[in-house]
């Protein structure tokens, strides 16, 4: 589980994570905003860079500021603090600003978030270990 403490001068959750090519053979660290409004993950154009990823596909996104734009997307893995790992397809985004990375609605409706308010700080934790119910055969 995910788990950190967001103070009152930073206005967004980041995360520190790792992200690799999709064969894990290079990989970088950098920073991570976490992103309930983008429906998927983004990558800034350094990372494309600096892991010489190769382009997937190309799609039309839409956002703030943004309507019917075509974008790169690539495949690649992130790993969280806490050694949680993904693979996603991640859009090019080149106007991100405080970070190098959205984690966007496809990593985190995998998961179980939650931000609690306790004594003038906010705590963090994002778990994607769901108890099991039922039968299992």
């Amino acid at each position: 589980m995910l788990h950190q403490i967001i103070t009152a001068s930073t206005p967004y959750i980041k995360s520190l994570i790792k992200v690799a090519n999709a064969t894990d053979t290079h990989h970088v660290q950098c920073s991570a905003l976490w992103d309930t409004g983008a429906s998927c993950c983004a990558i800034s154009p350094q990372i494309v860079k600096d892991l010489e990823l190769p382009h997937i596909c190309d799609r039309i996104v839409s956002g703030i500021g943004t309507s019917g734009k075509q974008t790169r997307f690539f495949l690649l893995n992130f790993e969280l603090e806490d050694g949680t790992r993904f693979m996603t397809l991640a859009a090019e985004e080149p106007s991100l600003t405080h970070c190098h990375c959205i984690l966007g609605m496809d990593i985190i409706r995998q998961g179980d978030w939650l931000l609690k308010y306790d004594e003038d700080k906010y705590t963090f934790s994002f778990n994607v270990n769901h108890p099991k119910s039922g039968i299992e055969l």
